[in-house]
């Protein structure tokens, strides 16, 4: 049981506040009164039995006492001299005093340390947090502290997400002494290159919410109804002279009034992130520099202080694992709370409004947010900007993590924000049509697009998007730009398409069938799976997979696709049941968030991680380098924390490709790419497909597994609801939908076409 589960046996039956007192009393006990055999027997029969009370019992605590209590005990037995002498080597002499003094002292810090480790396996990092609350540590003291207690829990998830990665490439952790020591080498490289993204991101996320200093004021007599950002300039390059090519955005000026809602589009990389956090007023004081001005509703940004900026304005990041301060929800959401004009006596009412607005309960208040999937920590990374209730809200591609349902629920809870707070976003998963404003973003610059231009759709495509395909039938097909109603087209449809032909390109899927589907290459068998030993995440899954399929595991948030994937490629041993397979066919896996995998500080040594550690010839696996960099565009020298996410998201493909799998899982392939890249990687998948990989997709894009999926596998609760062919399955819209899924428009659309062909 790792310290981030409850325990309530042994100390762990008291409250966080009783339990430390306790610890402390007992240890200052053990402290004075233990200097004799009487002391240390009182001592240590206490201490074990409440040792062996908590149930958790650590091997490495225990070599630790034994290896201190022994190294204590040699220490001081030819220290003190008293009695007779038992044995004298060269300078050293040992007395029966000695030796009676080095058991006690030794049997002493033996008992002390078992101590604190039993203290320390019932309290789990948010107890140490209440502890610290209770003690009425100040609300600074509180906020770093939760920042360090944050930042062990996420080095124990990156520890974990990096033995998985380095399992799927070939390490051994289930192998010899040897192989874990071998393994255990090669972390620090990649923890150090995670932990310098996770600072930036966390710096912030923490600016995001207020600082660390609890000072809010500011003058409430300058008022404005204009958001204004003139001739502002953004770079990431913190030298003084800057040159021309690192300014990512440059001499752009952006305007609106409040209770506006804008929408900005662009490519990946074309700066739509750096103009959100432009507009938060956190761009100078947390990642680079800007020139310009920005101007919240008559608020000049560079005169107010963290604390008064996040009252009046909130960001919501596309990593919610990056963009979250609080250990549990309930943290973030009073640390939200902190820094708003909300009266505290109505902070409990306001965080059950907003959980529930966001399609969360109460129940999730004192959950860890590290222990939730990605899609519901999202809901509380949104809940927690819309907690505090700011005149402007900007949002950074907030729903690429959820699923269909979650996506419906959070658009209309963004729908829903009040008339009087504005509205900045990108996010792809919002028509921009029912926005006040659309801008622009491209070569470095922003711009007003006109709704009313001819060409908006291509416009549209052209940044990355992904029209709508009532939209864009609308736009080309109907008279009356029926651009949101299904209903019409559904009833109107053989007659549009009796008058245009081309609708059919729009509707028909764009999946190939495998031509030979009757070779099994992996199965289960009651496959269980637990992560704390209590509640199964996978419950009985029985599954065949055919060679060479393309299948879309889909399912809502939490439901169990992840893991089930990665039990699938060995990274997660099942708890009971087991996965058959032939031991030659490999199995690669490439994660939601492509930096989980980087295990390098080059995109050459990346690609050579897996045949490496597989052991194959220096030749071979130079060839393989060179053939995958090429195959992606990659260059061998780079640095993969400057890479772009879409070659990010190539190199883990190659990485991957370059240990020659037979079976390759894409977690959320389409995470943080642009319409533009999903259409080139899914050219990749085809491609790989036709050379006859076996490749499941596990998504919450409902368009791309109806386009390009064989076969769907509908997660719920752990289990497999649904999975059969995708045009049968599209059919079941109320089954579906109870597994968190929507039926697309187009699968409508196509299952209406072939009712009359």
């Amino acid at each position: 049981m790792g310290l981030d589960q409850k325990n309530k046996f042994g100390m762990g039956v008291l409250n966080p506040l009783p339990r430390f007192i306790f610890f402390v009393v007992l240890s200052l006990a053990s402290t004075f009164f233990t200097y004799n055999w009487i002391g240390v027997a009182v001592s240590g029969v206490i201490v074990t039995i409440i040792y062996l009370l908590g149930r958790v019992y650590f091997k490495l605590g225990l070599i630790t006492c034994t290896i201190a209590g022994l190294l204590s005990f040699i220490g001081n037995i030819f220290i003190h001299h008293s009695g007779n002498i038992i044995l004298t080597v060269g300078p050293l002499t040992l007395t029966e005093g000695g030796l009676e003094t080095g058991a006690i002292l030794g049997l002493r810090l033996f008992f002390m340390i078992l101590f604190a480790i039993a203290y320390i396996s019932v309290t789990s990092l948010e107890d140490l947090f209440d502890t610290a609350k209770s003690l009425k540590l100040p609300h600074k003291g509180q906020i770093y502290l939760m920042i360090v207690l944050r930042y062990i829990d996420l080095l124990n998830k990156e520890f974990t997400t990096l033995q998985q990665s380095m399992a799927i490439r070939g390490i051994k952790w289930e192998g010899s002494v040897l192989d874990k020591i071998h393994g255990l080498r090669l972390i620090p490289v990649p923890m150090i290159f995670r932990l310098i993204g996770h600072i930036n991101q966390q710096s912030l996320a923490v600016d995001n919410l207020g600082g660390t200093s609890t000072s809010n004021s500011f003058n409430n007599s300058q008022s404005s109804n204009k958001f204004e950002i003139s001739k502002a300039s953004v770079t990431y390059d913190l030298s003084k002279d800057v040159p021309k090519n690192n300014f990512v955005l440059k001499n752009i000026n952006l305007q609106f009034n409040k209770g506006e809602k804008i929408m900005l589009i662009g490519e990946n990389g074309s700066g739509k992130s750096s103009a959100l956090i432009l507009s938060r007023g956190l761009f100078s004081r947390t990642i680079g520099q800007h020139s310009g001005s920005i101007n919240i509703f008559g608020k000049d940004t560079k005169d107010l202080t963290l604390g008064a900026l996040s009252q009046i304005v909130r960001i919501v990041f596309p990593s919610a694992a990056h963009g979250l301060v609080g250990i549990r929800i309930n943290d973030e959401l009073e640390l939200s709370l902190l820094r708003s004009k909300i009266d505290k006596s109505k902070w409990e009412e306001q965080k059950l409004k907003i959980l529930k607005l966001v399609g969360l309960d109460e129940s999730f208040l004192w959950r860890k947010t590290l222990s939730l999937s990605g899609g519901q920590q999202q809901r509380v990374a949104i809940a927690s900007a819309l907690i505090a209730e700011p005149e402007l809200l900007l949002f950074d591609e907030v729903t690429g993590q959820l699923d269909p349902i979650g996506k419906e629920e959070v658009i209309e809870s963004i729908n829903r924000i009040s008339s009087n707070q504005s509205t900045l976003l990108s996010e792809p998963n919002l028509n921009p049509l029912e926005f006040d404003k659309i801008y622009l973003v491209k070569d470095k610059t922003i711009k007003l697009i006109d709704k009313n231009d001819p060409d908006l759709i291509k416009i549209l495509k052209d940044s990355g998007r992904r029209v709508p395909l009532l939209v864009e039938l609308g736009s080309k097909y109907s008279s009356n730009k029926n651009f949101n109603n299904i209903e019409y087209y559904l009833n109107n449809l053989k007659e549009l398409m009796f008058k245009n032909n081309n609708i059919k390109d729009y509707i028909l899927p764009k999946r190939e069938k495998s031509e030979n589907l009757n070779q099994n290459i992996i199965r289960t068998e009651k496959i269980c799976f637990s992560y704390d030993k209590k509640t199964n995440v996978l419950d009985n899954i029985n599954l065949n997979i055919k060679k060479n399929e393309l299948i879309a595991i889909l399912g809502a948030n939490g439901s169990g696709k992840s893991t089930l994937s990665l039990v699938l490629s060995y990274a997660l041993k099942a708890t009971k049941g087991k996965v058959i397979k032939d031991e030659n066919i490999k199995i690669g896996y490439i994660f939601q968030e492509p930096s989980y995998q980087i295990l390098s500080t080059s995109v050459r040594e990346e690609l050579a991680f897996g045949p490496k550690q597989l052991k194959f010839e220096k030749d071979q696996i130079d060839k393989i380098v060179l053939s995958e960099s090429k195959r992606f565009d990659l260059k061998l020298n780079e640095n993969p924390i400057n890479l772009s996410p879409e070659d990010l998201r190539k190199l883990t493909i190659a990485s991957i490709l370059a240990i020659d799998t037979d079976i390759i899982i894409f977690d959320e392939p389409t995470n943080t790419l642009d319409e533009n890249e999903i259409i080139k990687l899914m050219k990749i998948i085809e491609e790989l497909k036709k050379l006859g990989k076996t490749i499941i997709l596990i998504t919450h894009d409902i368009h791309l597994a109806w386009n390009y999926a064989e076969r769907l596998i509908i997660m719920k609760d752990g289990k497999i609801e649904i999975d059969g062919p995708t045009d049968s399955i599209m059919k079941e819209e109320e089954k579906l939908r109870e597994c968190n899924i929507t039926v697309p428009n187009i699968a409508k659309l196509y299952n209406k076409y072939l009712s009359f062909n």
